[in-house]
């Protein structure tokens, strides 16, 4: 198995940060796009440019390691940039034409300043972590080891 760095396991999944439906993507070319839904309805389908700012921590090599406490494997200084690329459709999503274009990010439903550099601050954790959704409804507490589904996060904490 070859060696994981922080650009491959950013890029290796996408990351759900609630529902099977609200997800973010990141690929080693640095794109990606972010899709929001709920059950059957999709509301947004944008895609982006991303870049970490201190790219050198990109190339880093990670031990990962298990636990039940978050253990923070790297800080990123990272840009996103909103475009006006079509998204693909995510792999077992099934939209047709119309769906696709409606849920589109375009400069005619958003405003010039939507699609302008915005930086965020973002952590890369390893550990024991609850779905988002369990979180908001008592977490490990709530729903025991059930709520262990990932072993890994992003937390987007600021925007810089």
């Amino acid at each position: 198995m070859a060696t994981q760095t922080i650009r491959s396991i950013l890029a290796a999944e996408p990351w759900y940060y609630s529902g099977d439906r609200q997800c973010i993507k990141f690929r080693v070319d640095g794109t990606g796009e972010i899709w929001d839904g709920h059950e059957t309805a999709f509301t947004l389908a944008a895609s982006f440019d991303w870049k970490v700012l201190n790219s050198p921590v990109l190339e880093e090599q990670p031990a990962i390691t298990g636990g039940r406490t978050a253990k923070t494997l790297a800080h990123l200084s990272m840009e996103i940039t909103l475009t006006e690329r079509r998204c693909p459709c995510p792999r077992g999503w099934n939209f047709d034409e119309k769906t696709l274009e409606r849920i589109r990010m375009t400069s005619s439903t958003f405003k010039d300043s939507a699609f302008q550099p915005k930086t965020f601050s973002v952590r890369l954790e390893a550990g024991r972590f609850a779905k988002p959704f369990m979180e908001d409804h008592g977490g490990v507490k709530g729903f025991g080891d059930q709520a262990h589904s990932y072993a890994l996060r992003l937390v987007f904490d600021s925007l810089m």
